[in-house]
């Protein structure tokens, strides 16, 4: 028996994120990059309630990046924050990172008050929603006319992502790998589309 005395609730998981792991039918693989001596306490928290929830099917695996400095590289070639997490599917063709960095939002009212609010619950639930949907679309952000990119818009990218949507770029003449339910995104281009393109984009929309 243990109880959450922390001011904000931070080790309390909300109801839909019970629901969401309650559902959980499959192997969930996290693994958590903490590097021996700096864990954070409220992640490590976080992760073993988690598993509390469904531990039939979620397991957890702490990763040293010291100890083990290529683990992450099998899923992304950027550098992870320590204490970052990797949760991925039972085979691990399917996965999401979370960076420790982006398990935190920081608020500036008019520069007069900055605090971090943390948001990990809502970022792992997320990640385990997607890893286990049985299908996945992909949202596309349009490129070769100086629009803004997905990496340029990363608050509409977290949103997207969270809807269970895999984010990438696209250009015109990749087209026709777009599927049915597919998204195509053109953020602000600063150049006109081509008359090609145009016909591209309007066989696309039919």
């Amino acid at each position: 028996l243990s109880y959450d005395l922390s001011s904000n609730k931070l080790y309390t998981i909300s109801a839909q994120s019970k629901k969401v792991v309650s559902a959980v039918n499959q192997p969930v693989n996290i693994y958590a990059l903490m590097q021996t001596g700096s864990e954070s306490t409220t992640i490590e928290n976080l992760l073993e309630n988690y598993r509390k929830l469904a531990p039939d099917y979620i397991k957890v695996t702490v990763v040293d990046p010291v100890q083990n400095p290529t683990f992450a590289n099998q899923f992304t070639q950027e550098s992870l924050s320590t204490n970052s997490v990797i949760v991925t599917n039972g085979d691990g063709s399917r996965y999401r990172i979370i960076d420790q960095s982006d398990m935190y939002e920081l608020y500036d009212f008019v520069r007069l008050t900055a605090f971090k609010s943390f948001i990990g619950e809502q970022k792992l639930t997320n990640a385990i929603s997607f890893v286990t949907a049985e299908e996945v679309k992909n949202a596309y952000f349009l490129t070769g006319h100086q629009e803004a990119s997905s990496s340029n818009l990363s608050y509409l990218t977290d949103y997207i992502e969270g809807e269970n949507l895999v984010v990438d770029d696209i250009s015109v003449t990749d087209i026709d790998k777009l599927k049915k339910g597919d998204i195509l995104i053109v953020a602000a281009p600063k150049s006109d589309l081509s008359e090609d393109e145009r016909v591209a984009l309007k066989a696309f929309l039919e």
